[in-house]
């Protein structure tokens, strides 16, 4: 599950690079995926170290409405396609 935030995060910075690349100039609004992002990796981490990698392998939602093969869905899951979302919904939005 971490590896896909840190992936998630770091095409953010990636992209937000390109983009002051071409342009000359670097736009960043309030809430963005390199600042926010950082800070998410941070949280996750220290959460895993307190509460043990195991937590994110517990069942936590139903998810045969995303796959009748998929009875549960973990909290890593939840996470990853929440994150996924996210990035789309951004993606657009430019």
């Amino acid at each position: 599950m971490s590896y896909i935030l840190i992936v998630g995060v770091y095409s953010c910075f990636h992209f937000t690079t390109l983009e002051e690349y071409y342009l000359g100039t670097l736009i960043l609004p309030i809430f963005n995926g390199v600042s926010d992002g950082a800070a998410l990796i941070l949280f996750f981490c220290i959460s895993t170290l307190i509460l043990g990698s195991n937590t994110w392998a517990t069942p936590f939602i139903d998810g045969t409405w995303l796959s009748p093969s998929l009875p549960m869905l973990t909290y890593g899951q939840v996470i990853a396609l929440a994150i996924g979302f996210t990035n789309i919904f951004v993606s657009f939005k430019k």
